[in-house]
């Protein structure tokens, strides 16, 4: 009989080998505020490699929660060579999203730190989620990270 034929091996994804993932936190187990104060609330990278963009979906409960601004944190831009991208804030439907970019021809960013700080206002007492529904990252080579998907409880008083 005839040997078996083998099925060829696919290339990897990456050539240089495996992009290892991207760990996404909260900057605290969970955010207590009280009704009408702001509470700003930050997106921290840890122990990134090589990231240049990360384009991130935050969604809440609009009934408790509203988002009043979502601004780029220190990490990506710590050499001023990043991209000012507005966020875009749909607070009828508690959902916003912000794209934190590098300049063409600029290297991620390795290490830790703040990636985003959102400021919301608390609408009405009771308890709710803030979640990270989307983070597409990419390295300098445009390459796509894992990265995870957090989420923090949050308590109005």
């Amino acid at each position: 009989p005839a040997a078996p034929v083998m099925p060829a091996l696919r290339p990897p994804l990456n050539p240089n080998g495996p992009v290892s993932g991207l760990t996404l936190t909260f900057g605290a187990a969970d955010v207590h505020a009280k009704l009408g104060a702001p509470a700003a609330i930050t997106l921290e990278a840890e122990h990134a490699s090589d990231l240049f963009s990360l384009p991130v979906k935050i969604r809440w409960d609009a009934s408790l929660l509203k988002l009043e601004s979502a601004v780029p944190g220190a990490f990506v831009a710590q050499d001023g060579r990043h991209i000012p991208n507005p966020a875009v804030i749909h607070n009828d439907i508690g959902e916003a999203t912000i794209t934190l970019s590098r300049l063409p021809g600029a290297s991620g960013v390795t290490g830790s730190g703040p990636l985003a700080v959102f400021h919301f206002l608390p609408l009405r007492k009771g308890t709710g989620k803030i979640t990270i529904s989307e983070a597409e990252a990419k390295n300098s080579r445009l390459e796509h990270i894992e990265a995870s998907r957090p989420e923090i409880g949050v308590t109005v008083e």
